[in-house]
């Protein structure tokens, strides 16, 4: 083996081994000759401690036999095939190849994918040599010989292994080899020790201590997001006066990277943090309908003109740089726009709208008026909304404040609505932040273009037509999504909620809210310029007569109003009164049933107050009968019987003026009988007691029958 070697895809023969005594394969006086008729061709020099190389087939066939017959080989191949002797020993430690994966340097970071080769390579090898060391010692020590070791040989041999496959970076001079294999004997073979020692130390370092790096730090994390030269120069500051050393601005450049999780929130501001180093949620988008709302308000990119009086410079002023606010609610399943309201900015009122307007427009498409189960708003003015999303959804989820990635609803604004407003000659561009490039030509509005401007009603339409076109193009799919959607998910949104938070209120010229009070005929109001008349078939109604009512209506639909006092905790759902012919022969269908509808609920209101003075007189008699004496002494000093006239069990009051003044005279006695005679007539016309009371009610005193 030590005679031939693979170069260049040629077999060569080692020239000094050639000639040489040991070896005997061709003497020097032919290998002379050859070289001199340039019949061997030389594929290597020889010197500096390279030994020459000859070309195999360039020696004459004759020698070739000769070579061949004393290395006991019938091919030079057969030789550069077999494996160097190191290798049989060569054993792969899976446990050592992880040390070197999973090791961390000093700043957190772990060791090049080629470093960690050369390192693993480098102890498999020399743990090689050690097994095959102690192989020949174990042979030799039978025969009672030392293991005498040829450390020339051993690098020889590991010189001769494959790159490819075995990648190390050992000496080939054997002394060196063996002063490296005897220092990782000592070691142990531990894998840290075959780490180059610069990654261990920081003596080098510029910064070192603790105190020095929080200086650093604390440069870098100022608000003021200073460059690397003025950190560097601030640092020396301090450097120069306790005697560290300084530094420059690469490394400032370097400590900014390597602590670039510590000091960018302070450095870039806590949203930048929230959005490009906190972990962010995945989430997928709802796949039926009212499932999920998000909104929010847009400054719509699209400009007007208005004219005003200038005070200041009396006269009349037009600018052209004015923007109106969308307020816009979609359904993320498809990005379908279910809500919408246009005002000159945001506010609660304009996310009513918004809401209402999303109400409506449910109740057109599906016939129903119906509520999300969760809506995702914003924090803007959430303590005085929060009541009104409560009412629109089940679930209410503001968005984390400053966390714009929550909400798909901005994204959908710039990718959606900018988009199809971009084509507009009044377009103002994409937010201050987007690329110079994006942006319109603003120099040329000073021109007359910008005269051609719409006003503030034209801009309105404008915004409108953008939303019907985004709507037209979704409404097909939102439409056969919702045939998915199970009933047993579908919210329905009662009359009385939807006013009370969604419906119109009456004015008065003074800006008061008007009222109304409650009449025989009903509650008689003006809506829009014409009377209607409303009542409620609602008992407890009636009991609050004495309120001051405010009217809560849809414009679209009076049928139905809600009846409210001033704090809201009193809410009545009035019916628009039913108008019945008076000529019998004009009756139509349903007459008959609403005429009967009302004579219903006049019994029950006459059934009610009978019960509550028959409830209300049985306790007066039964105190009076259980506190005979104090009533006596009470009707002794005031004429309070003969004021309000209380009857007795038996309905009369002659007898209890008569028992008053017979105490007035004295008359002991007969109190005692008419009492006794009152406790046993008391339990034998109990019956007699009520139906008295009943056949003396005057109906028409509660009630106005129509007959």
């Amino acid at each position: 083996m030590e005679a031939v070697e693979l170069y260049k895809n040629k077999v060569g023969i080692l020239s000094n081994w050639l000639v040489s005594k040991e070896y005997g394969l061709i003497t020097e006086q032919n290998y002379k000759q050859l070289k001199h008729r340039n019949r061997i061709r030389t594929i290597r020099a020889g010197g500096n401690g390279r030994t020459a190389l000859i070309d195999y087939n360039s020696i004459p066939d004759r020698l070739k036999q000769d070579i061949l017959r004393k290395l006991n080989i019938k091919s030079p191949f057969d030789i550069i095939n077999r494996k160097p002797m190191v290798e049989e020993y060569i054993v792969f430690d899976e446990k050592v190849s992880d040390f070197f994966a999973d090791f961390k340097l000093a700043d957190g970071r772990n060791l090049k994918p080629e470093k960690q080769r050369l390192y693993y390579t480098n102890y498999i090898v020399l743990d090689g040599i050690k097994r095959m060391l102690e192989s020949k010692r174990n042979r030799l020590s039978g025969k009672g010989e030392k293991l005498k070791v040829d450390w020339d040989e051993v690098a020889k041999g590991i010189w001769e292994l494959d790159r490819d496959n075995f990648p190390h970076k050992l000496p080939t001079v054997g002394r060196r080899l063996e002063d490296r294999f005897k220092c990782h004997l000592n070691n142990g073979f531990a894998p840290e020790g075959f780490i180059d020692k610069h990654y261990f130390n920081v003596s080098a370092a510029k910064i070192q201590t603790d105190v020095q790096k929080a200086f650093v730090i604390k440069l870098l994390r100022l608000r003021n997001n200073l460059p690397d030269t003025l950190v560097s120069e601030e640092y020396n500051l301090m450097a120069e006066a306790m005697g560290w050393k300084t530094v420059t601005d690469r490394n400032i450049g370097v400590w900014r990277e390597k602590y670039s999780l510590e000091i960018h929130a302070e450095r870039y501001g806590s949203t930048s943090a929230a959005n490009n180093i906190a972990m962010q949620t995945k989430r997928s988008r709802p796949t039926m309908p009212m499932l999920y709302w998000t909104m929010d308000g847009w400054v719509a990119e699209l400009l007007y003109q208005k004219t005003e009086f200038n005070k200041k410079a009396n006269c009349y002023t037009t600018t052209y740089h004015n923007r109106l606010t969308a307020y816009v609610i979609i359904d993320p399943c498809c990005d379908y726009i279910v809500g919408y309201a246009i005002g000159e900015n945001e506010s609660p009122a304009l996310i009513t709208e918004a809401l209402r307007n999303a109400s409506n427009h449910i109740a057109e498409l599906f016939g129903e008026r119906l509520r999300p189960h969760q809506i995702q708003s914003d924090n803007y003015q959430i303590k005085a909304m929060m009541p009104i999303y409560e009412a629109m959804a089940k679930y209410v989820t503001p968005a984390k404040v400053k966390n714009a990635k929550a909400k798909v609803v901005e994204p959908w604004f710039n990718h959606k609505m900018n988009a199809v407003c971009q084509i507009e000659p009044n377009w103002s561009g994409h937010n201050v932040t987007a690329l110079k490039k994006n942006q319109p030509n603003m120099g040329d509005l000073r021109t007359t273009e910008r005269h051609n401007f719409p006003d503030e009603a034209g801009c309105r339409r404008q915004i409108e037509m953008k939303i019907a076109r985004l709507r037209a193009e979704k409404i097909g799919e939102y439409k056969q999504l919702w045939e998915t959607m199970p009933q047993d998910k579908k919210l329905p949104m009662n009359r009385e909620k939807y006013l009370y938070y969604f419906g119109d209120v009456r004015h008065k010229r003074n800006g008061d809210l008007e009222t109304n009070h409650f009449t025989g005929a009903g509650i008689i109001a003006t809506i829009g310029g014409e009377q209607y008349t409303y009542d409620c078939f609602d008992l407890n109604f009636r009991k609050n007569m004495g309120v001051d009512w405010i009217l809560r209506y849809d414009p679209n639909d009076l049928k139905t109003v809600l009846a409210t006092n001033a704090d809201g905790t009193l809410r009545f759902l009035l019916e628009e009164k039913y108008v019945q012919p008076m000529a019998l022969a004009e009756r139509t269908d349903g007459d008959s049933e609403q005429l009967q509808r009302v004579r219903d609920f006049n019994k029950e209101i006459v059934e009610y107050v009978n019960q509550v003075k028959f409830d209300t007189d049985e306790l007066v008699y039964d105190f009076i009968r259980k506190n005979t004496d104090a009533v006596q002494e009470l009707t002794a000093h005031n004429d309070t019987l003969y004021k309000h006239i209380i009857p007795d069990s038996r309905g009369q009051h002659k007898e209890q003026l008569q028992a008053q003044r017979a105490i007035e005279a004295g008359a002991k006695m007969e109190i005692k009988y008419t009492r006794k005679k009152e406790l046993e007539l008391a339990r034998g016309f109990a019956d007699d007691r009520r139906e008295y009371i009943k056949s003396k009610v005057d109906l028409s005193q509660y009630v106005d029958v129509e007959i």
